[in-house]
């Protein structure tokens, strides 16, 4: 998962919103396969809108669950 523009293959993207603006994530298409399990871990979280928008995407990727813990 990186900011829009710098992945250099298929992607889908999503907009979350920040405390002050908004950001745009992109994923690769075939990043995540079916079945496959994922750790995200975000290294600040104010608003939780960067882990929202991940958690997004990955969502957006048909046939992949999301379950998420935060803990702070």
């Amino acid at each position: 998962v990186r900011k829009l523009g710098k992945l250099p293959a298929e992607t889908i993207t999503v907009e979350y919103a920040l405390e002050y603006g908004s950001n745009t994530l992109e994923i690769h298409r075939d990043a995540i396969r079916p079945g496959e399990k994922v750790l995200i871990v975000d290294d600040l979280l104010a608003t939780g809108g960067t882990v929202k928008g991940t958690i997004e995407l990955i969502e957006r990727l048909k046939d992949r669950q999301v379950h998420s813990v935060i803990q702070y």
